[in-house]
């Protein structure tokens, strides 16, 4: 058991930085050389920046500068990590308060877990403050323009959720709002305007792509790609049948994390910058080809420029982030591999708070910044990680810069926004901080300026947890601009439906999968989920369906070369790995996730069966350990493995030409399959029979869409390693196919080219119709009635 105790006793000084500059763009024949040497190896440490020049003769030891090492081409990663500490402001320090020697303490059992979202305080009894918008002088030119932008109804929705975000400052949070859209609105160009237009309403249901561009098909010499790169590539994505691509992090970052420690919400410089943006954007347009980014605005990385001016005292930006001061830590309670931290503020109430990576290094949820420039110490919440603080998403200057990125990026051509940890959003002191109704309404905010700005815009939110959990950031039915809409995300990541699949397709057991799926709920109609079988994030193993199979599902991603982490709670594993990089099996379990009544997507490299990138976790492991020691945690480097991490890293773009020249299985399955989901109602549809039959180990599902007037598809997939012989009822296919007698001769396999089925495939016994389905075998078969 870990019991963490905050220890005001100790503290460890580190001074914020930006970021390095980005490496000098080279020839690709020859300039990834000097990058190559650097990383060769794999276990290689990052070098420096010039920053080290104000460092002294040890620091300089520890981070050479790339003049001295050889480093820093285009293909280096090294000379993208986070930049050492500089002497620039001495007085600029944060004060992480931990005492690693009293990690191991005895159970704090007399601290009872505090369950209501609602805040103990009087808050919610503070009166609204009523203001008449269209009398202030600054925004009665607006007015009119207003009046185009929103209904009286959006107008009136946005200025309710405005009052629940912050029942104080409401009218600055909506004044913003009206900025930033008058901003966009005047800038989005007539050529975004058009594409929109000839978009459906459900565009978002189409099958999706997920893309890291630091490291999706990179140079063959290079650790990283730039955007460019990516660009170069869209093609290929385009040839798999993909229109749909979710493009991960792509600003400034600490390199720390997976995109996550944004030091700026502009273009990385290592990516290209917003020049190599708009060329990518252009690229995917002229492809035909939808892009939604992902943002992380629950925090920010301590290199960013708004903290950093927070921390030399700056009053407006120690407000944009979440400023705990007089918080006391009285202790924790670990419960079933949870660490629930309890806090008492200065105002006597009490909040908890959970431990996201309870593992991965023993921190507190507060750190303290300063004194600077004669400024008292102040303390700010820190959700995740020692080197992140948390953005004070109530403050109406920080959700005005949130409207100007989405406002900026959707003039750029982005059609919408995927957005991380929503439910950790918004903190109030007396709750868990976790889903609150302040983090919906804020949710559904950004969602309806992202379709004032453009109809077609969308938002998707992650939440890890249960599916009845995390359908609430759906919303419900609602108009926007007159214009039907889920009031917040247009779809949920599925992360249940992810974790079932995954058990049946590695413990070959089909019953938690139909069971997941029968509990699946009814969504906003606009609104649809959307799984995977693996993304960038940890393997969420709390989501398993029982206990049993989650301590089965942590063995074999052991035995398969992935790792553990969060109390047993996660892991990290590459798809491919845990199916011992089988092309046939791995080829089936893409059929599982399409016969899913859910919207695909598929993380890249799956497709080829990229495995576990062990040194890229190695060298995260390595960079990490080097921080946390200059922050003065005596760590050993074990407890800074992020088995994540796993799941990243460099997949050069010749992997991807030799899968598609040696025609993988995967690939070729791919295509069929994203052809049939554009021609195939029944494919896209949402209504599934689960047929009884003889076999735990094969899925037998009748897959069809209740609104359209098309053959329904028999779907079949043998989850095994043997042959599976599948005995199902005739009367049931025949019921389901409205079919007069047997409908055996009306079967035909879509996959193969509508070729009608022949014995022994599906032949007749008694009642019953008899498949035999090789290892690993799959068939899509057309029911046509007589």
């Amino acid at each position: 058991m870990v019991h963490l105790l905050r220890s005001p006793g100790v503290a460890a000084d580190i001074r914020p930085a930006t970021p390095e500059p980005p490496p000098t763009r080279t020839d690709r024949a020859g300039g990834g050389a000097a990058g190559a040497s650097a990383t060769s190896g794999g276990d290689a440490l990052p070098t420096g920046a010039s920053a080290a020049r104000a460092m002294d003769a040890a620091d300089r030891r520890l981070n050479r500068a790339p003049a001295e090492t050889g480093g820093g081409g285009r293909g280096s990663i090294e000379a993208t990590r986070f930049a050492p500490a500089t002497a620039t402001h001495g007085s600029n320090l944060l004060n992480v308060l931990i005492d690693p020697s009293k990690m191991l303490r005895e159970r704090v059992s007399d601290l009872e877990e505090v369950e209501s979202t609602r805040p103990v305080g009087d808050e919610d009894s503070v009166p609204e403050i009523e203001v008449c918008i269209g009398s202030k002088p600054a925004t009665e030119n607006r007015a009119p323009r207003r009046a185009s932008l929103m209904t009286p109804h959006d107008e009136e929705v946005a200025k309710r959720l405005c009052r629940r975000i912050n029942p104080r400052k409401w009218h600055e949070i909506f004044e913003g709002m009206i900025d930033a859209l008058l901003v966009a609105q005047n800038e989005h160009e007539q050529r975004w305007r058009a594409r929109d237009a000839a978009l459906p309403a459900d565009w978002h249901q189409s099958p999706w792509y997920c893309i890291d561009p630091r490291f999706f098909s990179t140079p063959d010499t290079s650790r990283i790609a730039r955007l460019d790169d990516t660009a170069a590539s869209l093609p290929y994505v385009r040839d798999l049948g993909f229109d749909n691509i979710l493009l991960l992090q792509h600003y400034e970052t600490d390199w720390l994390t997976g995109g996550q420690g944004v030091v700026s919400y502009e273009t990385s410089k290592v990516l290209g910058g917003e020049e190599a943006f708009l060329a990518f954007m252009r690229r995917s347009h002229e492809l035909g080809q939808r892009i939604v980014t992902t943002a992380a605005v629950n925090h920010t990385s301590i290199h960013h420029a708004w903290f950093r001016q927070a921390v030399r005292g700056d009053a407006k930006f120690r407000g944009y982030y979440h400023d705990v001061t007089g918080m006391q830590r009285l202790g924790e309670v670990v419960t079933g591999g949870q660490v629930l931290v309890h806090y008492h503020d200065a105002e006597g109430r009490r909040s908890v708070r959970r431990f996201l990576e309870p593992e991965f290094v023993p921190h507190d949820h507060l750190a303290t910044a300063g004194p600077a420039a004669g400024a008292p110490a102040r303390t700010f919440y820190s959700s995740i990680r020692p080197y992140q603080v948390d953005l004070e998403l109530r403050n109406p200057k920080v959700l005005g810069e949130i409207f100007r990125l989405l406002g900026r990026e959707v003039v750029q051509g982005v059609l919408g926004k995927h957005v991380d940890a929503v439910a950790y959003w918004i903190k109030k002191p007396g709750t868990n901080g976790y889903g609150l109704d302040d983090t919906h309404s804020l949710l559904a905010l950004m969602k309806m300026f992202l379709r004032l700005v453009g109809d077609r815009e969308v938002i998707l939110p992650s939440v890890v947890g249960e599916t009845a959990n995390s359908v609430r950031y759906c919303g419900r039915e609602t108009e926007i601009h007159r214009v039907p809409a889920s009031s917040q995300g247009d779809a949920f990541m599925w992360t249940k439906g992810t974790i079932v699949l995954k058990e049946a397709i590695y413990l070959q057991d089909r019953r938690p999968l139909e069971a997941a799926v029968r509990e699946l709920p009814r969504l906003p109609r606009p609104c649809v989920p959307i799984a995977y079988l693996e993304n960038q994030d940890e393997i969420p193993l709390e989501l398993a369906s029982s206990k049993q199979k989650a301590k089965a599902l942590t063995e074999h991603i052991r035995k398969h070369g992935g790792g553990i982490s969060r109390n047993g709670l996660a892991a990290g594993c590459r798809h491919a790995d845990c199916l011992s990089g089988d092309p046939a099996r791995i080829a089936m379990s893409i059929f599982c996730l399409y016969m899913l009544p859910a919207t695909p997507m598929i993380y890249f490299g799956t497709e080829i069966g990229a495995r576990n990138n062990v040194a890229h976790a190695r060298l995260m492991r390595k960079w990490r350990h080097e921080y946390y020691q200059r922050m003065g945690h005596e760590l050993p480097e074990s407890a800074c493995h992020d088995p994540s991490a796993l799941q990243r890293g460099a997949i050069p773009a010749d992997q991807f030409r030799r899968a598609v020249l040696a025609e993988y299985p995967a690939i070729t399955l791919l295509r069929q399959l994203n052809h049939l989901w554009k021609t195939s109602a029944s494919m896209r549809g949402r209504e599934i029979h689960m047929l009884e039959h003889n076999h735990p180990g094969a899925l037998a599902w009748i897959k069809r869409n209740s609104e359209g007037n098309d053959r329904p598809l028999l779907l079949l997939a043998n989850l095994t390693d043997q042959a599976a012989e599948v005995r199902l009822p005739t009367l049931a296919l025949e019921a389901l196919a409205a079919a007069r007698g047997s409908p055996l001769d009306r079967l035909v396999d879509v996959l193969a080219g509508d070729v009608r089925i022949e014995p022994p495939d599906g032949r007749v016994s008694g009642d019953k119709v008899v498949f035999m389905m090789p290892p690993f075998g799959y068939r899509a078969l057309a029911m046509e009635p007589a």
